[in-house]
């Protein structure tokens, strides 16, 4: 394979990486972080 396929190729999934990747890591943190709370369930009322 010659350097001209190989960035014909990975170019845009590079791009994307560079580009988007630490969005995506930052979301996963959030939502990592908030996935506990908000699986908790409402508390029941006494009567």
């Amino acid at each position: 394979m010659s350097w001209d396929q190989f960035w014909s190729i990975f170019a845009m999934p590079i791009g994307l990486m560079i580009c988007f990747g630490p969005m995506v890591v930052a979301w996963l943190a959030a939502e990592r972080k908030s996935a506990p709370a908000a699986k908790k369930p409402a508390p029941r009322k006494r009567r």
